[in-house]
């Protein structure tokens, strides 16, 4: 009977350590949902996120991988170490000033802290990169070559219709393209 009993015992255990971890995993994504995110849209990514003006830094925060990649200065987190992690530090204004206009309350640094101490929990996968060219020539596009060029692609298109109008109707040179 005790045999038959110890099995259930623990599978009960361990379901229940499933349970209990899935629940902390849960509470940890509330918090950064509710914590977290807000700030880092209202402060952050107006000059931190794919579809900045002008990306300052080079860090993304607009998603978790850009937040361990960081930017110039290095990862702007280490998950389980808010000590190391140089988002602290320039939330704090200590080696950076961030956000620029004002250093937030004790309180939401401290739930930073608490978050990143926590693992950074973090739903946001990726952020599609978006690449900015210095300048695109409108001529070969920003492959640099007319054949990546979209505007290349369109006006070669209407070349061979044209030259094939032309070609069927016995008008030489019509079209030009």
């Amino acid at each position: 009977m005790h045999h038959r009993i110890l099995p259930i015992a623990i599978l009960l255990a361990a379901s229940s350590v499933g349970a209990s971890d899935r629940n902390v995993e849960r509470e940890r994504l509330d918090f950064f949902e509710s914590k977290i995110r807000p700030v880092l849209v209202k402060q952050c990514y107006e000059c931190h996120a794919v579809d900045s003006k002008k990306l300052s830094g080079g860090l993304l925060v607009d998603s978790r991988q850009g937040l361990l990649q960081g930017g110039e200065s290095g990862p702007a987190i280490v998950p389980n170490a808010p000590q190391e992690s140089l988002l602290i530090s320039a939330l704090k204004h200590d080696d950076f000033e961030m956000p620029p206009k004002g250093k937030l309350s004790q309180q939401v640094i401290a739930d930073f802290e608490k978050w990143i101490d926590d693992g950074a929990t973090d739903p946001r996968d990726t952020t599609k990169q978006v690449i900015r060219p210095e300048s695109i020539d409108i001529a070969s596009g920003p492959g640099g070559s007319p054949a990546d060029s979209s505007l290349a692609r369109i006006k070669r298109s209407m070349s061979l219709a044209g030259q094939a109008a032309s070609d069927t109707l016995g008008i030489a040179g019509v079209w030009s393209g």
